[in-house]
């Protein structure tokens, strides 16, 4: 996955923070402590055909996903300390420009917003759906990329029962996208 070092894992405790449904990845060598990727409701194409007698469905989907990139533990820190959503400037009705970058939120936004080299990675790579958050329940901050990666299901069936099941990634997260989730995880650690 874009030449990093990752397992997928269900040790480290991890399985606690899989509650809420996902897949937990390691990704060694980097401030964030694990990847989890959530899936939310895509759009859904449907075909049915009759084939030797024989009903035959094939339903697709494509789906968004977010990335969560979770620092642990959140402590004694409090949520809206830590908490920041990333809010984008833009110029144009039809194809807009990205004018600038600003952090809203607790102590870690206004920390963010001084580090002007984070400011213009974002800015150059167009990576502007970032938001933190405090996960009190999980022991954890949360970096999440919105709608970070894109995959396709398509799932088979013969007379209502299950045949064949594939599920491919369209487009992962940029590498750009992970270094820039990398730093604010060690922002996020510091704080």
């Amino acid at each position: 996955a874009a030449g990093l070092d990752v397992e997928l894992t269900d040790t480290i405790g991890i399985m606690e923070m899989l509650q809420s449904g996902g897949l937990a990845i390691k990704v060694n060598g980097k401030s964030f402590d694990f990847v989890q990727v959530k899936m939310f409701a895509g759009g859904i194409s449907m075909q049915s055909m009759r084939s030797s007698g024989l009903i035959k469905t094939t339903m697709r989907e494509r789906r968004t996903v977010d990335v969560d990139y979770v620092v642990k533990p959140l402590g004694a820190r409090n949520e809206k300390d830590v908490e920041a959503k990333l809010k984008k400037k833009t110029s144009g009705l039809f194809r807009k420009t990205l004018l600038d970058v600003e952090w809203q939120g607790g102590h870690l936004a206004r920390t963010l917003n001084f580090d002007a080299d984070l400011k213009r990675r974002i800015m150059e790579s167009g990576t502007t759906n970032l938001e933190i958050k405090g996960d009190r329940r999980n022991d954890c901050i949360r970096i999440v990329h919105k709608k970070g990666l894109k995959i396709e299901t398509v799932s088979e069936s013969a007379l209502g029962f299950p045949t064949q099941f594939r599920a491919s990634v369209i487009e992962f997260p940029s590498r750009e996208a992970i270094e820039i989730c990398d730093k604010i995880a060690g922002y996020v650690k510091s704080t």
